[in-house]
């Protein structure tokens, strides 16, 4: 969980800043987003706080699995819970990346 929540972080400042642009690997890769460098841009900075708070949901329960490593039925729930979290992050993200692609 940390570690995809790290890579989360690098990949979408990465795009945001410009590093990385539309390719067929990484980033949000819809219609709008890939349809220029400008719109690719223009959603990732959208999406970047969203991105953000579910990559620290995950560091944060990430961090608690480890701790509880010896209670199991809590290990499953607190990662359930930061998946859910982060999923629905990521959904909110990639609205709000959408919009700013078209309106780019």
């Amino acid at each position: 969980m940390i570690a995809a929540a790290v890579a989360m972080i690098v990949i979408g400042n990465m795009a945001a800043t410009g590093r990385i642009g539309p390719n067929p690997g990484v980033g949000i890769r819809t219609k709008d987003t890939r349809r220029s460098e400008k719109a690719w841009q223009a959603a990732h900075v959208a999406a970047k706080p969203f991105v953000q708070f579910g990559a620290v949901v995950m560091i944060a329960c990430g961090c608690v699995v480890f701790a509880l490593s010896s209670e199991p039925a809590a290990l499953y729930g607190v990662a359930l819970v930061g998946v859910v979290l982060m999923a629905i992050a990521m959904l909110l993200g990639t609205v709000a990346a959408n919009r700013a692609a078209r309106a780019a």
